[in-house]
């Protein structure tokens, strides 16, 4: 499973998870996105999606990191472990409004895993072609 998905079903806070993740080497940002750090679990992989143009030269490529299911538990053990704050998004009582800036960055983050998801179906298609 992606390591956004894994942030997204347990209610993360992203900023704080992912920061948790690069400073405890489990991850490392690179210009394509992220990659498994030096210090990764076993069960993480680096996902490299790639969009090709119809003259076969890669126009954009993405990378994105995923944990084995097995793994998952020891991930958020350690997450909870390292006793940051504000670890969990915040859950609002009813009538109370939502950042603006929160909800931007939200989209954000789902049209960037939405724009991953269809690059990889479109390498999976080009490659059964």
């Amino acid at each position: 499973m992606k390591l956004y998905r894994v942030m997204k079903e347990h209610k993360l806070r992203q900023s704080v998870f992912y920061g948790w993740l690069r400073d405890a080497g489990l991850i490392q940002k690179v210009d394509t996105g992220y990659v498994v750090g030096k210090k990764a679990l076993a069960g993480m992989e680096t996902i490299t999606a790639r969009e090709v143009g119809t003259d076969g030269h890669i126009l954009r490529e993405q990378t994105q990191v995923a944990i084995a299911d097995a793994a998952i538990p020891e991930l958020l053990r350690r997450y909870e472990a390292s006793g940051l704050s504000n670890r969990y998004q915040q859950v609002l009582k009813p009538g109370k409004e939502v950042d603006i800036k929160e909800q931007l960055q939200q989209m954000t983050d789902l049209l960037s895993q939405l724009q991953t998801d269809i690059h990889l179906l479109l390498e999976q298609t080009m490659k059964e072609d």
